[in-house]
């Protein structure tokens, strides 16, 4: 649009000065129709001007006011460019040569209104059509000295109904030259999404760009919200190669306005990668860099020629902070690790469930087909070893695949959808529990060589609403898990407290392992409401059973765990135990109330585990209805 707009001016400039030579001693309120009717023809647009004033010589001065271009008739009533004012200096003695010498372009109070339509038309097609655009090398005018104040950008998207205005820029501030023989610079000030705005364009001799009888070299930096370094080879054939861009900046979720699809919250980050043009087809290639604790690296493609964005790509990361994947849960990444100012501060005032909105709007807005393998994963609250998944985005339907994940020495494997087709968007998870281990799950503490045992279950639950805290409230679906031949270190219990664990029927005997032939947990949930259906672990000296709700709307619990002796000669076991109050901080209490039902089992009866899984396998069987 920059060069445009310059055409566009450079125009103005030449065709003032021609008619200087044509006309002679003409005032400027005489030359102004003239001057009025060249531009419109030159650009394919009307254009008028308020007032023109002159001050003739070698280098004439043309000094404009209330110079308005008009728009195309698809993308509103506003102009598509109007300057305050406008000053240009040219060289008479070469208006008619092959590069006419433009000493001064000055631009002060303007607003410029680029605008595209959903059908793939733009406002200035017109004009970067026109004819003030030479084709033949060496025909250029020559600029000096460019100067820009208080210039805003208006980029909008127009339909039917009229236009949305997407993004604003400020120039408060800017300036440039391009004299022949000197390196090509041009630096502006400004705003962007009211953040500060920096830009630096430099380049070779403006002469050699004209010439194009060699690789022109260049480079542009950007200092904003995101930080941005472009450098590059323009061929004599006009091509552009050799594009390598650089990206930082505080969260990914910046760089939105520039990507298709959704773009996640995330800790800071940096990138680097080569670009590659084709026609409505981007390339991002040998992408690497960090987001996060996170490495990251792989290509990515925007194919923009259907009738949505469809992004693709493979990416890799040798680690993974799992930490730096809170951004797609709308949660803040821990902010003793890397995290920016503004996710630091609100990490201690996040609420237990996040409650950001589900981006609908941008999940409608492409399509995408990616592939995400992670070598290795540090988690802070499971054993999470390795990913390997693919992320497919349909017609705003979000669907992750995970191929596999290796956890604990195990493996969890399922899908994972969010849909956002509908008005009120909904979440489902399917996932499969395949030999996750219970020593491992516990590494990092000092129970890890005491614990024992494999985990397997599957479990389907599904939720509606705006924010992950609706979908959680509104949740259905059950599952089961299944710890079979397994022991629980006795410092553990310990932890929890002599006379808990003497409630749970188990006798503490120094550091050994207290052995569990099995453990099941077998829940259902109905409108954000987590029931046990059936809770029970079987050791050597007792049967333990639990039963209670979780309730996710109002974010409280309520659950009695009792233990049923084997020997009664042991202990004295009727002391239930009771966990009430808000998920975040509940109350453990022991005594009182009326004993649970033990299914079909008797007290003092060793369980059947094959019959425990069975049931509950059957009464919770972690598929979708």
């Amino acid at each position: 649009m920059k060069v445009i707009l310059l055409s566009v001016l450079a125009a103005l400039g030449i065709a003032l000065s021609a008619l200087i030579w044509l006309t002679g001693f003409a005032t400027g309120s005489q030359l102004k129709p003239i001057a009025a009717w060249g531009a419109s023809k030159a650009l394919g647009r009307a254009v008028s001007i308020g007032d023109l004033e002159i001050e003739r010589g070698s280098t004439s001065t043309f000094r404009l006011t209330d110079v308005v271009v008009e728009n195309a008739p698809w993308s509103g009533p506003e102009p598509l460019a109007q300057v305050g004012a406008l000053t240009l200096s040219v060289d008479i003695w070469t208006v008619f040569s092959a590069n006419p010498d433009i000493h001064v372009i000055e631009v002060m109070d303007a607003v410029v209104r680029p605008t595209v339509h959903k059908d793939g038309r733009s406002n200035w097609s017109n004009v970067s059509a026109s004819e003030t655009i030479p084709d033949t090398r060496g025909e250029s005018p020559i600029l000096r000295d460019l100067s820009l104040s208080n210039v805003q950008v208006y980029y909008g998207v127009a339909n039917d109904e009229g236009v949305d205005v997407l993004e604003e820029i400020r120039i408060d501030a800017g300036s440039g030259t391009a004299a022949p023989g000197e390196p090509v610079g041009l630096a502006a000030e400004g705003s962007y999404r009211e953040q500060p705005l920096t830009v630096k364009v430099s380049g070779e001799p403006f002469t050699d760009l004209v010439a194009r009888a060699q690789d022109y070299s260049f480079s542009m930096t950007v200092n904003g919200a995101v930080d941005a370094t472009l450098s590059g080879v323009l061929s004599p054939d006009g091509d552009l190669d050799d594009l390598e861009l650089s990206l930082s900046g505080a969260t990914l979720s910046d760089l939105d306005p520039f990507l298709p699809g959704p773009v996640p919250e995330t800790p800071p980050f940096t990138v680097t990668g080569q670009i590659e043009f084709e026609t409505n087809y981007y390339g991002f290639n040998n992408l690497a860099g960090s987001i996060g604790d996170s490495d990251i690296a792989g290509e990515l493609a925007f194919d923009l020629n259907g009738d949505r964005p469809f992004v693709t790509g493979t990416l890799r990361s040798n680690l993974l902070d799992f930490d730096d994947l809170a951004g797609l849960i709308g949660a803040e990444p821990d902010p003793s690790e890397t995290a920016n100012d503004e996710q630091r501060a609100q990490a201690d005032d996040q609420p237990l469930l996040p409650d950001a909105t589900v981006p609908t709007v941008q999940l409608r807005q492409a399509d995408m087909a990616l592939s995400y393998v992670a070598d290795k994963v540090s988690s802070p609250i499971a054993q999470v070893e390795s990913v390997d998944a693919v992320v497919k985005l349909t017609d705003g339907r979000l669907l992750v695949t995970l191929v596999k994940m290796g956890v604990s020495g195990g493996l969890v494997d399922g899908e994972i959808a969010l849909n956002a087709r509908e008005e009120i968007p909904s979440a489902d998870i399917d996932l499969r529990f395949q030999d996750i281990s219970f020593s491992k799950f516990f590494a990092r503490s000092e129970f890890a060589q005491e614990m024992g045992g494999a985990i397997n279950g599957k479990m389907y639950f599904l939720g509606v609403g705006e924010t992950l805290a609706d979908m959680v409230a509104s949740v259905r679906g059950d599952g089961h898990l299944i710890l079979r031949d397994g022991k629980i270190s006795a410092l553990l219990l310990e932890g929890v407290g002599v006379d808990v664990a003497e409630a749970l029927g188990v006798l503490l005997t120094g550091d050994s392992a207290v052995e569990m032939a099995c453990a099941v947990g077998a829940v259902s949930a109905e409108a954000g409401v987590l029931t046990i259906r059936e809770g029970i672990a079987s050791t050597k000296d007792s049967n333990v059973i639990a039963n209670g709700e979780v309730n996710l709307a109002n974010q409280t619990v309520g659950l009695q765990v009792e233990a049923r002796a084997k020997d009664f000669s042991l202990l004295d076991l009727d002391v239930p135990i009771y966990v009430k109050g808000p998920l975040n901080a509940p109350s453990v209490s022991l005594g009182g109330g009326n004993p649970l039902p033990f299914f079909e089992f008797s007290d003092g009866e060793n369980v059947s585990c094959d019959g425990l899984e069975a049931r509950a396998r059957e009464i919770a069987p972690g598929t979708a209805r």
